[in-house]
């Protein structure tokens, strides 16, 4: 497997629903953007369980978050080649966009962190996305 781009990253900041939103975005990831072989997208989120009133996450919920994102990553690479694009936290929820190459994988590696997490409802969506379209969304901004 080649080694994909983690980092730099970027931090963004801006609303959605009138809520604070913060994006973490990984700018090295451009240099692999629509690649055919990362063709493919998933979207991790996990709902926060005690949010704040402004629908962010604690300190102590965020260091799980941390842990969650760190068992996705790990999960997901252990199959296929994927870069984690982006990271919204908005509105009660972090979101993790990932592009991949073998979307096989994704559903098994998702489900092992989800036994890792019970307490969480890790919900996954996977879509073809060969134009980056989400990535592009705040790579632009």
């Amino acid at each position: 497997m080649s080694i994909l781009p983690d980092g730099p990253w970027s931090a963004l900041q801006g609303e959605y629903d009138k809520r604070p939103m913060f994006i973490r975005l990984n700018s090295g990831a451009r240099a692999v953007a629509k690649s055919a072989a990362l063709a493919h997208r998933i979207g991790v989120a996990v709902p926060l369980l005690s949010p704040t009133d402004d629908g962010l996450p604690t300190s102590s919920e965020g260091a799980v978050l941390v842990s969650i994102e760190d068992a996705l990553c790990d999960a997901l690479r252990a199959g296929t080649e994927v870069v984690m694009a982006v990271v919204i936290t908005t509105s009660g929820m972090r979101e993790f966009v990932f592009y991949c190459a073998m979307p096989a994988h994704v559903s098994p590696a998702v489900s092992s962190v989800r036994e890792r997490f019970p307490s969480y409802e890790i919900q996954l969506v996977e879509e073809s996305d060969p134009e980056w379209i989400v990535y592009d969304q705040f790579a632009d901004e």
